[in-house]
């Protein structure tokens, strides 16, 4: 019997019976289910910065990962098939709840919800055109989860 298994405990085991009539054997195999070792953490953010989100787990067969971006799509330059999801740099679009999927043996197991939330971020759209002074037009945004999203855009003069 098998007690306090780890994955270092998954593979093949074979009994082997013998006496003076013969032998036989017989041989299984044991799964360990995944299982974190390591969940991501929740982390605040700034446009342009670099951030990595980890997740580890132990399994047999060796597991493999997948991160998801719960409400979009991953930026399609991002390694989403591993322990650990870099951010560099940070980018629009990159705020939101991000969850890391296991699997090993047929299983999936979810890791908690991260989220990358950030503090309100400019972004200009320039309606400027060369070399002729027109107004710019300033779109703001929030991304903070906790404060209604709102648009609000403004114009300036001149610069």
């Amino acid at each position: 019997m098998l007690s306090n298994v780890d994955a270092s405990d998954g593979g093949d085991y074979t009994c082997v019976v013998f006496n003076s009539a013969g032998n036989t054997s017989a041989t299984t195999s044991v799964f360990i289910l995944p299982y974190f070792t390591v969940q991501p953490d929740d982390a605040g953010i700034t446009n342009g910065s670099s951030i990595s989100l980890t997740c580890q787990a132990e399994a047999f067969p060796f597991p493999s990962y997948e991160w998801i971006q719960v409400r979009g799509s991953i930026r399609s330059d991002l390694s989403v098939g591993s322990e650990v999801l870099v951010f560099n740099p940070l980018l629009f679009g990159d705020e939101g709840d991000y969850v890391c999927n296991v699997t090993s043996a047929e299983t999936v197991i979810s890791s908690n919800t991260v989220t990358l939330s950030g503090k309100f971020l400019l972004y200009i759209l320039m309606k400027w055109k060369l070399m002729q002074w027109k107004p710019l037009f300033f779109l703001w945004y929030s991304f903070n989860p906790f404060i209604k999203t709102t648009f609000l855009l403004s114009k300036c003069c001149c610069f």
